[in-house]
């Protein structure tokens, strides 16, 4: 007879966490034990051979967006350019002097996206905007995550471009008071109804950013 697994009250609630933050409910939950979905989870962790996974290959084979991405920053990237390089809207709202590229070398990062979350956006209103963004990325650099620069963000515009998600990202460095509010530098899909721009550089508001859960991008420290 084998010994059944017993699951602490954390563990099982980080779990429903998990559900919740990408949207599976009920309906979605039962679906994936009729597929047998969760079964296939189970076998494999079960069986304890995890070393050397590559989760972004795994990601693959399930039709997801990967999370991590190699980003070359380039030096000779400016505002003015990036329109008519990227195929990307630059807001108005985008100033050179609230959100400047300071990198005066090329480099590559590697970098990830954190997804926005139901525990993130619950910390709207918790503080004021300024003061709820120091203590995130004092947490996030806690753990080594690096909040990424404006020159990061317009790296990662290649691969949004192909990425199958429409979800919103947003470089939490790059932030600055615009129009009387404390805004951060994001990066989002249009609609497509004519031949322009797929993509759009904006600002939001921070707290518009974790209550709409945008997806954060970081990179390591």
């Amino acid at each position: 007879m084998s010994n059944k697994s017993v699951f602490t009250s954390g563990q099982l609630g980080k779990f429903i966490g998990v559900n919740e933050d990408h949207g599976v409910g009920t309906p979605e939950f039962q679906q994936g034990l009729s597929l047998g979905l969760f079964s296939d989870v189970a076998e494999f962790l079960g069986n304890g051979n995890h070393e050397g996974l590559d989760r972004d290959k795994w990601r693959a084979t399930l039709g997801l967006d990967p999370l991590t991405f190699e980003l070359t920053v380039r030096s000779d990237k400016h505002w003015h350019n990036i329109a008519q390089d990227e195929f990307c809207e630059v807001n108005r709202d985008v100033r050179i002097e609230k959100f400047p590229m300071t990198a005066k070398a090329g480099y590559t990062v590697k970098a990830h996206l954190v997804r926005g979350n139901e525990r993130l956006a619950a910390m709207v209103g918790s503080a004021c905007p300024s003061y709820l963004h120091e203590t995130l990325v004092k947490a996030f650099r806690s753990e080594k995550e690096g909040a990424t620069k404006p020159e990061e963000l317009v790296a990662f515009i290649s691969y949004y471009r192909s990425c199958k998600s429409q979800r919103p990202v947003a470089a939490i460095g790059a932030a600055a008071g615009v129009n009387g509010a404390f805004c951060v530098l994001c990066l989002e899909k249009q609609k497509q109804e004519t031949d322009g721009p797929k993509m759009r550089l904006t600002v939001r508001a921070f707290s518009t950013v974790l209550r709409e859960q945008y997806d954060l991008l970081f990179v390591p420290l």
